[in-house]
């Protein structure tokens, strides 16, 4: 496959130097190549900051305006919230490459509270794949606490913190999360087993995350399970909890299942 993209590469490249020789049109390059993707809207505005930045260029013309929003916010929590309609996710993009500068850091931290859900999640996206402070991270925390009936912000939250280095604060909403009734949602256990599963080898926090698959239906928990199993690192620690004597009936039914034994591993 690879060598085939590279031949089709060369070919587009080749026809298009022959092309421009000759005056005629060009045509892009990747075009009907099934090895290309396109970026989702959110992804493609922290490339685009994460790339300027990492070039050394100044932010987008989203920046200034994106600023002057969380400034303005975090100085007064009453500050007319729906003016994030106004600005660009490019802009808070921007902002949120920007977090190891303390100025910045500060002002995101501050306002995390008090911003609407929309532009929340938008902050959370854009932290993704960043490494945001220990402040900003539990500012980022005690706003998943407040979240706690609503999965999909308590998901891009978790998302938020993955790359943090505060792994105890991060323990804490995790263990708090297993203990609560959504923690059999979905979209919570994804991210758990994909962002945060290096935090799923701590003991406290494997058994529950056992529990909470095994409430969803037996095939999705296979599936999760095995894919976790490959992860480096993982297969002990679940195979650890899986033979914990204190698992649930439904647990053992559904290892059970995995295995293809009677309850048992």
């Amino acid at each position: 496959q690879l060598s085939a993209f590279i031949n089709k590469l060369k070919r587009a490249i080749a026809e298009n130097l022959k092309a421009a020789s000759e005056g005629t049109k060009l045509r892009a390059v990747m075009e009907g190549n099934p090895f290309v993707f396109e970026l989702s809207e959110d992804r493609q505005a922290s490339f685009h900051a994460k790339l300027k930045h990492l070039l050394g260029h100044p932010p987008s013309d989203f920046f200034a305006g994106a600023k002057t929003y969380f400034e303005q916010l975090a100085l007064d929590p009453k500050t007319d919230t729906e003016k994030w309609k106004e600005v660009g996710l490019q802009g808070i993009a921007d902002l949120c490459v920007l977090q190891h500068d303390q100025s910045v850091d500060n002002i995101l931290q501050k306002s995390i509270a008090s911003l609407p859900d929309i532009p929340f999640l938008c902050v959370c996206q854009c932290l993704e794949h960043e490494s945001p402070s220990a402040a900003l991270t539990l500012a980022i925390s005690q706003r998943l606490g407040l979240s706690m009936q609503n999965p999909i912000l308590v998901a891009s939250a978790l998302k938020a913190m993955s790359q943090s280095n505060s792994q105890d604060i991060r323990t804490q909403d995790i263990y708090a999360i297993l203990q609560s009734p959504i923690r059999s949602n979905p979209e919570i256990l994804s991210t758990l087993a994909t962002r945060c599963s290096h935090d799923l080898k701590q003991s406290q926090l494997t058994l529950p995350f056992l529990e909470a698959l095994a409430l969803l239906p037996v095939e999705a928990f296979k599936r999760i399970v095995v894919e976790i199993l490959y992860q480096p690192g993982m297969r002990p620690t679940i195979m650890a909890a899986c033979r914990n004597p204190e698992r649930s009936e439904t647990l053992a039914i559904a290892i059970g299942a995995l295995f293809g034994t009677d309850k048992t591993v």
